[in-house]
């Protein structure tokens, strides 16, 4: 399971924590977060020509998003 999200997207409070839609809902708000993030991180990346260098703060920005993309892997298996 992804982590919580931090509250900046609506849930459903009429169903328990544990009930697949609200699981699934909540996993999506996260992966549009590591969106958004990743969408940021990108976009400053172009802005510099050592973005990409080796240990760099911004190629560390972007694998990390990416793991964390790879990581849903299994929710889609879960939601097919």
């Amino acid at each position: 399971m992804l982590p919580p999200t931090n509250g900046s997207r609506p849930s459903q409070p009429d169903l328990s924590p544990n009930h697949p839609v609200r699981v699934f809902m909540e996993d999506h708000a996260i992966l549009l977060t590591f969106l958004d993030e990743l969408d940021q991180a990108a976009a400053s990346v172009q802005k510099s020509a050592a973005g990409l260098e080796p240990k760099s703060p911004g190629r560390d920005a972007l694998k990390k998003l990416a793991n964390n993309l790879l990581d849903a892997e299994p929710h889609h298996q879960r939601e097919e």
